[in-house]
C-alpha cells in the first residue's frame, strides 16, 4: 500500500512539472484569438505574434507587421499598451524596433509594402500562468492578442 501511494504521488508530481515549462521559455508561434476593431479601414495593417519568451526577468512578445497600404497611413504601438496575466496588468516597460505613440515610419513616405519586426517588453510574469492577454492601449483603435497560450 505504501509503495502504491508513492508512485502515484510520484507520478502526480511529474505530471504536474510536465505541464510547466522550466524558465526561461520560448513560445513558438503561439496560438491566440485576434481583436481587431471593426471600424478600423480596410487596409489595415497585418500583425502576427511570432514569439512569446517568459523569463524571470522579463516577457518579451515578438511581432511582423505586415502593412499593404497606400501612402499615408502610418504604424504606431501606444505606450498605454498593457499584457494580462493571472488577474495583473503589466505595463509596457520597453519596446525594441519601434518607439511608443511614434509612427514606425514617416506616415507620408510609407511604402506600398512593407514588413516590421519588432518587440513588447513587460515585467516577468508569474509562474503557473497559462495564457495572457496583450491589449494596445485604452484606444477602441487598438489591436487585441487575447488567451495567448503559453504552453
Amino acid at each position: 500500500m505504501k509503495r502504491t501511494i508513492t508512485i502515484l504521488a510520484a507520478l502526480t508530481l511529474l505530471a504536474s512539472c510536465a505541464h510547466e515549462p522550466q524558465r526561461p521559455y520560448t513560445v513558438e508561434q503561439p496560438r491566440y484569438m485576434f481583436g481587431f476593431p471593426d471600424m478600423l479601414p480596410p487596409k489595415t495593417p497585418a500583425i502576427t505574434l511570432n514569439s512569446i519568451s517568459v523569463s524571470d526577468t522579463s516577457t518579451v512578445l515578438r511581432f511582423t507587421n505586415y502593412t499593404l497600404s497606400e501612402p499615408g497611413l502610418g504604424i504606431r504601438i501606444s505606450d498605454h499598451t498593457s499584457l494580462v496575466a493571472g488577474g495583473h496588468i503589466y505595463p509596457l516597460r520597453s519596446m525594441e524596433g519601434v518607439q511608443g505613440n511614434d509612427y514606425i515610419v514617416n506616415r507620408d513616405t510609407i511604402p506600398q509594402r512593407m514588413i516590421t519586426d519588432y518587440a513588447l517588453i513587460f515585467d516577468p510574469i508569474p509562474e503557473g500562468v497559462r495564457n495572457v492577454s496583450l491589449l494596445e492601449g485604452h484606444s477602441y483603435y487598438g489591436f487585441h492578442f487575447i488567451n495567448i497560450e503559453l504552453y
